[in-house]
């Protein structure tokens, strides 16, 4: 009876084990993959960005800018030149709503 059991706790024990062992080797995998696929995802990203930003042509609006003087009496210049710049070319608006951008003078 003992040899019986000593049998199938050895047999019991090396099946467990071998489970054990494929199951680590089934977890080294699965880290390996996730791994190499965030790697492969991260630089799919930056290199869509680096490309984005250095082949991708900055929009620019060039437009004439007439500044006007408010005339004072005594015919000196009193204020600040101001102008007023239209950007809508043949009924479209160039630049989108809440829109950022500089102007160069």
């Amino acid at each position: 009876m003992s040899f019986l059991l000593g049998t199938f706790l050895q047999s019991f024990q090396r099946s467990a084990f071998t489970i054990l062992i494929r199951f680590r080797d089934i977890l080294y995998k699965l880290v390996i993959v996730l791994l190499t696929s965030t790697v492969i995802v991260w630089l799919s990203v930056f290199l869509y960005g680096t490309f984005y930003y250095t082949y991708m042509p900055s929009v620019s609006h060039i437009k004439p800018v007439h500044l006007q003087f408010r005339w004072c009496n005594n015919e000196n210049i009193c204020d600040f030149p101001s102008a007023n710049v239209t950007l809508i070319k043949k009924g479209q608006e160039q630049l989108l709503m809440r829109e950022i951008g500089r102007a160069h003078v």
